[in-house]
């Protein structure tokens, strides 16, 4: 790579420079320098323009050039044109590259989102856990307070019906006794009532004296 510009005390500007950076038609001076061949002939002709010699030299050794001198370099120009293909092969990667990469951004930033979205989702099944969690401690709490107060209730209850079973023994055994008191004194009472034999024998009828008389008796004997 060169590149000539013109003295500082001429009246030429910069880009009145030449360079060597890029080659595409390769020519070869008398000298044995290769230039461009449209960047050397814009070269030549502007040193014919403004009638200045400087332009006439070659721009690496300051041997007098023109544009009848310069020959083309045919390997020169394969040269260059493999540089080119190369150049277009690996830019063509370069840009595959590139939109690969792009790809896989894309990609990226997708499952960046998906990732956001899944913690955004999982953070709320989290919370709707933990409000589950929160209810069922709530709903245990409540279920145990309602066992405690059913066999709260059932060891009332059932002291309720042991007190009800004493009560009703008790008074069946009342009864009873009320029962037997009654039969005694209903069995003293027709004791009071019930006729002697002296008392009999003064209602009886008095007996015939004869043979009627003892037949009669006999009869009423039979009867």
């Amino acid at each position: 790579m060169f590149i000539r510009i013109p003295p500082s005390n001429s009246t030429l500007k910069t880009e009145d420079s030449i360079t060597s950076d890029s080659i595409k038609k390769a020519v070869m001076t008398p000298c044995g320098h290769i230039f461009d061949k449209d960047s050397v002939v814009k070269w030549i002709k502007l040193g014919k323009k403004r009638h200045n010699h400087f332009f006439n030299q070659c721009p690496l050794c300051n041997v007098k050039i023109s544009e009848i001198s310069l020959k083309p370099t045919v390997a020169v120009q394969s040269v260059v044109k493999l540089i080119e293909e190369e150049e277009t092969k690996w830019q063509k990667k370069l840009d595959d590259s590139t939109v690969e990469a792009k790809k896989t951004t894309v990609r990226l930033i997708s499952k960046k989102r998906k990732n956001i979205e899944l913690k955004t989702k999982l953070s709320e099944v989290s919370a709707t856990l933990t409000d589950t969690q929160s209810e069922n401690t709530l709903l245990k709490d409540k279920l145990t307070r309602r066992k405690l107060s059913f066999f709260a209730k059932k060891e009332i209850l059932e002291n309720e019906v042991s007190e009800l079973k004493a009560q009703l023994a008790n008074t069946q055994l009342k009864l009873k006794h009320a029962k037997l008191k009654l039969s005694h004194r209903s069995e003293s009472h027709s004791g009071l009532f019930r006729p002697n034999l002296s008392t009999k024998a003064l209602f009886k009828k008095p007996r015939n004296v004869g043979i009627h008389g003892d037949a009669a008796n006999r009869r009423s004997t039979h009867k």
